[in-house]
Order: C-alpha cells, then structure tokens, then sequence
C-alpha cells in the first residue's frame, strides 16, 4: 500500500494550513479547488486571535494576503511569526505558496527587499507573466500557459529578491512576480480571486479614495472580461500544488 492510500485504494486527503493575515482577503475560490483535489484545508486568522502555529504539522502552507505591510510588525507582531513558519516550513521541505502579501512575507524571510508603497506605483487589474527558463520544469508553475495572466492588487512591491531564490515569473512593471526558495514559491499576483473578490477590494478602496472610482471601475471591467482566460490557469495552479503534497503511487509487489 503506498503513502496516500487507504485500505481501500483510494487516496488520502492531503492536509494543508492556510494562515490568512486579513479578513479581506480570503482563500476564495481556492478553498473549492483545493478540495476538489483532494485537500483539507485548516484556516489560521490571527487578525481574530489565532495563534500562529510554531511548526508546520500539515502536508502544506498557503500564505493568503492583506492590506497590511510587512513592515507593520509593531501594529502586527504575528507578521514575524509568520515569516518564521516560513523558513521552518521551507527548512522542512513542505510545499509552502506565499500570495501577495505571503509572497512578500516570504521574501523578506529569506533577506529579500520589500518596499512600502513602492515607488513603481501600485498594480492593480490583470498582469501578464512573462516564464523564465528555470520555470520551464518547475513542479508548480511548469506546465501553466506561456501567456499566463492573473489578478493583482498590490501597493507595495518585492524589489529584491533573496540571495538563493530563483525567479521562475517576471512582470512587465514589477519584475519579481514568481520566484521559489527550496519548497516554497511566492507569487506576487492573487490567483484566489476571482472578479467578486477583486471588486470588494475596488470599492474598500474607493470608500477611501473616492477620485479613484473611474480608475477602479475599468480594473474591474478587465478582471472581468479576463476571468474566461485567467481561471483554468490559476485552477491548475491550485492543483499543481495539491499534487505536490501526494507521493507518487509505487508499483504494487506481488
């Protein structure tokens, strides 16, 4: 009997730990992907009081996102707690998927630069990711479309990675969209969300700033008219995750 089977030959669910920063940003539709994979997911909110777990008990990480920064550490000590399951997740060689602000948190777990409110400017709407030659066999990403496209919505920005990641994604204005560190690979766009979810962030943002309406209602209109395009590849993406996390099956004795 291999690893991830059960006495009936069927596979075993894969445990995976999603730890969520912000109540704004859910693991949307996701949570539905990675089910229909085959894994349980176990949320951590430590905006609600959480704890942040000190190991990683599960068969994966996600890092979801948030509107905080990572350098908000005295408002939001557990951002560090965060940053250090990080590295204990990647020192254990557990698939770890860092998003936004995840992917940041990753980063800079590893000595990577973060900027606040970066000067390129804030990136909202649909990216188009540019593979390097590194992503080509990459168990995550390799077999994603050449003209991957995604949702961002990001004000600060990675500006340098760290010294052993290996950049597997590039962006027109931010260049470290998708990079890998061992086990774990941060993606700086939001492949969870899905149009309703990019528009709850619109108009969070609008209520602030209300001279952003028209910009915010054309990222809207492309998020939406892009979704056809963007889903199936961000579905894989999830998936591609969950079968990192299942042994392949063994040959049977007989």
């Amino acid at each position: 009997m291999t690893q991830n089977q059960n006495t009936n030959g069927h596979v075993a669910s894969r445990k995976v730990l999603v730890i969520q920063p912000d109540v704004r940003a859910p693991l949307g539709r996701f949570r539905q992907w990675l089910a229909e994979s085959g894994a349980e997911t176990t949320v951590v909110q430590p905006f609600r009081g959480d704890q942040i777990p000190s190991e990683v008990t599960a068969d994966g990480l996600i890092i979801l996102g948030g509107t905080m920064s990572y350098h908000h550490v005295e408002e939001f000590p557990w951002l560090e707690d965060i940053a250090a399951l990080c590295r204990r997740a990647t020192a254990a060689n557990i698939p770890t998927l860092g998003i936004c602000l995840g992917a940041q948190l990753l980063a800079a777990a590893f000595d990577g630069e973060v900027t606040v409110n970066s000067p390129i400017g804030p990136e909202t709407g649909v990216v188009d990711i540019d593979w390097t030659e590194a992503a080509l066999h990459d168990p995550l990403v390799g077999d994603l479309s050449p003209g991957f496209r995604a949702t961002a919505f990001h004000y600060d920005g990675i500006t340098a990675l760290p010294e052993h990641a290996v950049l597997l994604g590039r962006g027109e204005r931010y260049p470290n969209q998708v990079f890998r560190i061992g086990s774990a690979v941060g993606v700086q766009f939001h492949p969870e969300a899905s149009p309703e979810l990019f528009s709850s962030w619109c108009a969070s943002d609008v209520a602030q700033k209300p001279e952003l309406a028209e910009f915010f209602a054309e990222q809207k209109q492309h998020v939406a008219e892009a979704d056809d395009e963007i889903m199936p590849q961000v579905q894989k993406l999830a998936r591609n995750f969950v079968q990192q996390l299942q042994p392949a099956p063994q040959a049977q004795s007989r």
